[in-house]
């Protein structure tokens, strides 16, 4: 045995090579985000296991209170118009001023129709709120080379009286959302239940969603609640606050349990519209209700009606991405097929399970929880989703790592003769791109060894003491 001292050193080189693009900071909802939870590191053992130090765990307990759950109210059967003007928001400042022009020709819907904005930017509708508890919506489907400078819907209540709203909604231009070459991150099934599985989740999406190299924005693919109670939601409002880029939310059946009957009215109030979408790069996004059991009969109807007039209105070969909680069906994408829709990736969620597979060739991608601890797995994972021309490819990221790096092999203990050198190397926003091994010899000569990647962990080489 070698009873002398073998000094190593590893350099560690971190980074992310991804396509340009701006980092919008644009938040998508109605409400304007509450205090964050910063992505501290944490420094004992059993800190990093469950996430979160004491003294976080006291102050969201305080800030965060259980309250009584307000029972379904009574819809309020009505005509209402909806009119206004989609806008260039010139200044970004969330309203039009003067001099503000119309965006002509961009989709707007009420969540059955769908039409285009006049050439002065103007959209008109006429709703008929039916008996059914089901809020309306007048939702603008961001169109390419812009960002959303407010809220891009406006909620109509089920249960209010008023008929008549006007509404404007303001974009700005943005360069990144016109690149054909982007990338965006995935999440699902954060379903936590308290305080202490909420805040790791937050610190996982400012983690994340800090990576340099500008991702376009975070998409949920549901259950992002256990139940949907008021409780969570105010739980979720500090998860989706801690997001360092837009987040598009999508409806999971465990988001409607709460209420009696289930059905998606709390994500509706807490969150937005249930089926929507989006373009980005030149891609469209849809996201919609694959647990329609949570939808009212009418509202089923509704669904089906704005997809297939979505997506009819689509330029021929425009490419679709959609999100949905259930993983859709092998007849789902025939019937898309068939009506000429260019589907090139759905992001769905549900099974608790790590898979990237293909229905055809098109790339079908699930992320294990976001809660952690599911079925006995500590990870909580993520997807980085990367779209260009050439298609698209992902890559599984594993949260709450922070430039972890450690030495497996050899032990604290080594034998003269050659022998591996292994390395665990991995940061949860941070691709790393190489690991280099300085050691010293008890001679005192310096031999420096990279080392090569095997797996998306490990680092290995060799190295043989005298």
């Amino acid at each position: 045995m070698i009873d002398r001292r073998i000094g190593v050193e590893l350099l560690l080189l971190v980074g992310l090579c991804a396509g340009p693009g701006l980092v919008s900071h644009a938040w998508a909802g109605d409400d304007e985000p509450p205090d964050r939870i910063p992505d501290t590191d944490l420094k004992t053992t059993p800190d990093l296991l469950r996430g979160f130090n004491d003294s976080e765990l006291e102050r969201f307990t305080r800030a965060i209170p259980r309250r009584p759950e307000p029972l379904l109210r009574q819809a309020r059967p009505r005509l209402v118009t909806a009119t206004g003007v989609v806008f260039e928001d010139r200044n970004a400042n969330g309203k039009r001023d003067s001099g503000e022009p119309g965006l002509p020709g961009v989709v707007v819907s009420d969540g059955d129709k769908v039409v285009r904005t006049s050439a002065s930017g103007e959209y008109r509708f006429r709703i008929r709120v039916d008996e059914d508890p089901h809020h309306r919506f007048v939702v603008v489907t961001r169109p390419n080379g812009f960002r959303p400078t407010a809220a891009f819907f406006h909620r109509i209540p089920f249960d209010q009286s008023e008929t008549n709203y006007a509404v404007n909604f303001g974009f700005v231009r943005d360069r990144a959302s016109a690149n054909r070459k982007f990338w965006f991150i995935t999440a699902s099934d954060s379903q936590f239940t308290n305080i202490p599985q909420m805040i790791p989740i937050a610190k996982d999406y400012a983690q994340v969603t800090s990576a340099p190299g500008g991702p376009a924005f975070l998409t949920t693919a549901g259950d992002l609640t256990m139940t949907g109670s008021q409780f969570e939601w105010d739980m979720y409002d500090r998860i989706r606050g801690a997001s360092k880029i837009p987040v598009y939310e999508g409806f999971g059946g465990h988001d409607g349990n709460c209420l009696d009957p289930r059905c998606t009215v709390s994500f509706e109030q807490r969150i937005g519209p249930p089926y929507y979408s989006w373009n980005y790069g030149g891609v469209h996004f849809v996201q919609f209700v694959t647990e329609t059991s949570y939808l009212r009969s009418t509202a089923q109807l509704r669904q089906r009606d704005w997809m297939a007039a979505d997506l009819k209105a689509l330029p021929t070969g425009t490419p679709v991405i959609a999100v949905s909680h259930y993983p859709l069906s092998a007849s789902w994408f025939d019937q898309r097929k068939a009506e000429g829709i260019n589907v090139i990736c759905q992001i769905g969620a549900h099974y608790h399970v790590v898979h990237a597979g293909s229905r055809r060739g098109t790339p079908i991608l699930n992320s294990a929880p976001a809660r952690g601890r599911d079925w006995g797995a500590y990870s909580r994972t993520y997807r980085w989703v990367f779209v260009s021309p050439e298609g698209v490819r992902s890559q599984l990221r594993v949260a709450g790592q922070y430039k972890r790096l450690r030495v497996v092999a050899p032990g604290p203990r080594v034998v003269s003769g050659r022998q591996p050198l292994v390395v665990l190397a991995y940061d949860t926003a941070l691709e790393v791109k190489s690991v280099t091994c300085r050691w010293t010899d008890p001679n005192g000569k310096v031999i420096v060894t990279p080392l090569e990647q095997q797996g998306d962990w490990s680092w290995h080489g060799s190295f043989e003491p005298g």
